[in-house]
Formats: structure tokens, sequence, C-alpha cells
């Protein structure tokens, strides 16, 4: 299994994407014989979608000239995910002969796209809990916070049953990622934990 990086980050898609293709990515997997995939993603992701940084078009997507051509590069990642100004750039990006057509979907719906991809391919996705927001593990020791709720996170791990449990390649979610913090108004964190996954799983009450 491989770790592939990025949906949990500013940039709301895999890391690389900026650079090459998701073509040269499922053939890298392929040709090394990976067999499955464990995707991380943030809270705020699951519940409410972002924009996501620039993906380099497909060479079949562009004009021969601009496939042969570094100019896709200019467009960096990061803070290019949040800044409306270059994200429209790069849909315009006439020098690199017209966007990805994945540059019109949310960060989730390529998430979707890219895991029905992995699918005719033979590999296995696992998804990752793995922090509540974009500042990553440091500010997620545990799956709530004065931001997040317990029943917000409830309701991202219903989201991602509902959106991916049918999906045949996907082997399962690990509901969040090392969660360790100290006792929390008496109770310690993880018997929190362990409570709010027992109750999702015996009632399924996945939308409270």
């Amino acid at each position: 299994m491989v770790n592939w990086y990025g949906f949990q980050t500013d940039q709301g898609v895999v890391h690389g994407l900026y650079a090459q293709p998701p073509s040269v990515f499922y053939k890298i997997l392929e040709d090394n014989s990976f067999n499955a995939v464990r995707i991380p993603v943030d809270l705020d992701l699951i519940l409410y979608d972002r924009k996501h940084g620039f993906i380099k078009p497909e060479p079949d997507e562009v004009e021969e000239r601009a496939a042969e051509t570094n100019a896709c590069l200019a467009f960096a990642p990061g803070p290019a995910a949040e800044d409306d100004t270059l994200r429209a750039a790069a849909l315009n990006a006439s020098s690199c002969g017209g966007p990805s057509p994945l540059m019109q979907n949310t960060s989730l719906q390529v998430l979707e796209i890219m895991v029905d991809e992995f699918a005719k391919r033979g590999i296995l996705v696992l998804l990752d809990l793995h922090c509540l927001s974009t500042k990553g593990t440091n500010a997620s020791p545990v799956f709530f916070d004065s931001s997040h709720t317990v029943a917000q996170a409830l309701q991202g791990w219903g989201k991602l049953a509902r959106s991916f449990g049918a999906k045949k390649n996907v082997l399962g979610a690990d509901v969040f990622n090392e969660p360790l913090a100290p006792r929390a108004k008496g109770q310690h964190p993880l018997r929190l934990y362990d409570n709010a996954n027992l109750d999702l799983v015996l009632t399924g009450n996945f939308d409270n």
C-alpha cells in the first residue's frame, strides 16, 4: 500500500498533479504492482468540500505544442488552492492548451473520479480521516475540538459511508488517524471515540 497525501491540505487534491497528469501516477502504481492506496482527507473537506489547486492536463487534452512545454508548471501547488485569481488563470491557461477537465470538479468529485480510476486498475482504496482541517495532524490530536463537534465527526463518517461505501474497491475507512490527547472533561477522548463509533455502527444514524 502507498500513501498519497494532498486532499487534506490546502491543495485539495493529491500532490503531484500540478506537475504530471493523473495517468502518469496510475501507470507508476501499476508498473510497481501497488494494489492499494491510502488517501488522507480532513473533516472540513468531507463536510464542506473545497476548490482544489491546478491539475495538469493529459497530453491528449492539450494542443501538441503545449504538451511539449513546461508552461503548465508555472501554476504551483499550495496557495494556488485558495487563490481564486490563480485558479481562474489555470482554468483559462492558453499556454497549457486548455485546462484539465478535472479543474471543473470540486475536490470530492475528483476523489470519486480517482477512486473509480483505481477500480479500473484493480487498486484498492483506504480512505483516512487524517485530521480535522488543513492545519494538519498537530492541530487534530483527537476527532473533535472547539470548532468540530462529535456530531460533526459522526456526520462526516456518515457522508464518507454514503459516498464511497458502495465502491467495490474501497476496502474501508480509517475513522481517525492516530487519535492522541489528554483527558478532556473527566473522560478520555478515546472513550468518546469508541462510543461515537459504536453509536454510528449500531444505529446507522449517519445524519445526526
